[in-house]
């Protein structure tokens, strides 16, 4: 068993080279959600978890904002979240864009407070 533990602490690590487009936004929602975290004053990298939950939770109460004015009810957050490993849905890009002035504001707003 010790053997197997110095072996096991004794190996090497593997390097991962990441290329750039690795973080590069692919579609507008990661446009919009990177520009956020960066005005929230946060350092969470594209892709990554933190990155995912961070921005869900800086976008969220857009999306259900929306929603509440037209009388429906918004979607999860583990659909929001989704959205984020998959093709968004056009109509969410859509309310984004149009909302991402106030979304960036706010955000700014809250990081001076």
């Amino acid at each position: 068993m010790v053997r197997t533990l110095e072996d096991k602490f004794n190996c090497k690590s593997e390097l991962f080279l990441l290329s750039e487009d690795e973080y590069q936004p692919k579609n507008k929602l990661e446009e919009i959600a990177v520009k956020a975290v960066k005005l929230a004053g946060l350092h969470t990298r594209l892709g990554d978890y933190e990155f995912v939950s961070t921005a869900v939770r800086l976008l969220e109460p857009f999306i259900a904002a929306w929603y509440h004015r037209a009388e429906l009810s918004p979607p999860s957050t583990a659909t929001i979240c989704k959205w984020f490993y998959s093709e968004p849905p056009k109509w969410a890009i859509a309310l984004l864009v149009n909302e991402q002035q106030k979304i960036f504001e706010q955000v700014s707003r809250n990081l001076q407070i």
